[in-house]
């Protein structure tokens, strides 16, 4: 049994009154520990594929498994205690409170989950540490480098011990360098247990995976298209 899966998925939107496939079909499996790209060009439909897989979206046709159990029997209160228990988010966009230090936006999934303060003072130290901010844990987010928003949005995903960290395009808006960095933190996560899936332009940063798969006009395939 897959730890995420999804079968036959489609998802259609209205465009200028015309449906527009932006998933056509679309099947694929993640195991755990397993660090997996897609690769696809923007407008492929990969971030659209990692929303559904999120259960952040909802596919017009086919199925999303975790664990075996089909999320759509799922009312909405029980996907959202499974988003919070189960998986990581990284974004783009990081999509961090700016006011915030960085201490506090890794600690805030914990105190959502109602995690005791003693706890979750023992993770969020641990967390900041693995992603090398011990340094900047009392910064404002809104001060630090894009690098270093990425490593706290990284440190914020893994605070509830995920099955799965699901990544979107994480090294957008990063150099080089700090691009290296983010893909050393992906592997010590596959390494550590929790799968990694990570969507990406970037083919340089999808070598860093286990298994790539391409994704092109809605469609997705183990060889490139």
């Amino acid at each position: 049994m897959s730890l995420l899966e999804c079968k036959g998925v489609t998802r259609i939107f209205d465009a200028n009154s015309a449906a527009f496939k932006a998933l056509d079909d679309v099947s694929m499996s993640i195991e755990e520990g397993e660090f997996v790209a897609i690769v696809g060009r923007s407008g492929s439909g990969k971030s659209t594929l990692l929303n559904v897989l999120g259960m952040l979206d909802v596919p017009d046709e086919g199925e999303v498994l975790f664990e075996g159990v089909n999320v759509s029997t799922m009312s909405d209160k029980e996907k959202s205690v499974l988003r919070n228990k189960s998986f990581g988010y990284v974004f783009q966009s990081f999509f961090l409170e700016p006011e915030y230090t960085v201490y506090e936006n890794v600690e805030m999934p914990l105190v959502i989950a109602g995690v005791k303060a003693s706890e979750r003072d023992e993770r969020t130290r641990e967390l900041i540490e693995l992603v090398g901010l011990n340094d900047r844990k009392d910064q404002k987010t809104k001060k630090l480098s894009g690098g270093e928003k990425q490593r706290t949005c990284i440190a914020r995903a893994l605070a509830c011990k995920p099955s799965i960290v699901l990544a979107d395009e994480p090294c957008g808006n990063l150099d080089s360098a700090n691009s290296a960095e983010i893909m050393k933190l992906f592997r010590v996560i596959a390494e550590q247990g929790s799968a990694v899936l990570m969507v990406t332009h970037n083919e340089d940063d999808a070598a860093k995976a286990d298994r790539i798969m391409y994704m092109k006009d809605g469609s997705l395939s183990d060889e490139r298209q």
